[in-house]
């Protein structure tokens, strides 16, 4: 990141937000609908390109707002009866779905192109739910959540939902814990995630090809998991005092570092 200007604005973001520009996003979406085709059904790689289509208009806004999914409306998968490993093929044939939101703050504008402008994620909250697809029974259901500066939990972190069970059910308030790690929080992350679960052996497959669009694909998610490794070790060596667990669950990442590594 050569822009001084950018990198004191990223500084200026409180301890727990992650900054993204919106072309970054804007790629990873189409790369990822490009691989897709065989997993994820039509109507939801149509709107994988309509979310990356909306972020142009709110990188020219001024205002906070949410970009997403509407609960009616979640990206799907297709069918599967490949969850076991070795090409098992099972009698029950299940899909999965992703709901998420993101609370998005478009940041000053230094750029006069939408696309190398900034956004503060200040809330980000994923919801995968898997079902029968004959009849449409749920099964299971979990989020992947990024926390705050408050949050009491790992930043990044997956929740599971305990209300199904008949006590957690009778209790007023859900049970907030656990809150396993994870830094898993964008929507292409959550589907490929699905897409490995859901086809142990397929997409195992397909992400090994060499065609272009899976090496598109590949660099830019293999470079931002690179960025997320680095902050983690960058934490560990620096924070002496606690134990392992303690380092990680009390990290907040820091904005300028994890877009300096980036560039």
């Amino acid at each position: 990141m050569s822009n001084t200007k950018t990198r004191k604005m990223l500084e200026g973001l409180p301890p727990g937000l992650l900054a993204f520009s919106f072309g970054e996003i804007e790629d990873e979406l189409l790369a990822f609908a490009a691989v897709a085709d065989d997993f994820l059904r039509p109507e939801s790689i149509r709107q994988l390109k309509d979310l990356q289509s909306k972020l142009g208009p709110i990188a020219s806004s001024t205002h906070d707002t949410t970009w997403g999914t509407s609960v009616d409306a979640p990206l799907t998968t297709l069918s599967s009866v490949e969850f076991e490993p070795n090409d098992k093929k099972t009698e029950v044939k299940i899909y999965g779905s992703l709901n998420f939101k993101w609370h998005i703050q478009p940041l000053a504008k230094l750029e006069n192109n939408p696309r190398n402008r900034w956004f503060a994620l200040l809330n980000s909250s994923s919801r995968i739910e898997i079902r029968t697809a004959d009849s449409n029974l749920p099964l299971c259901h979990w989020d992947f959540d990024l926390g705050d500066a408050n949050s009491p939990g790992c930043h990044f972190h997956a929740k599971p939902h305990w209300q199904d069970f008949q006590h957690a059910a009778s209790l007023v308030n859900p049970i907030p814990i656990p809150r396993l790690p994870t830094w898993l929080f964008l929507p292409t992350d959550c589907l490929e995630f699905l897409f490995g679960e859901l086809w142990q052996e397929g997409w195992k497959k397909r992400a090994q090809q060499s065609d272009p669009d899976m090496q598109r694909w590949a660099k830019l998610s293999h470079d931002r998991h690179l960025r997320m490794a680095s902050c983690h070790l960058n934490r560990y060596k620096n924070t002496r005092q606690l134990s392992g667990w303690m380092t990680l669950k009390t990290w907040k990442p820091d904005a300028a570092e994890f877009a300096w590594l980036h560039h």
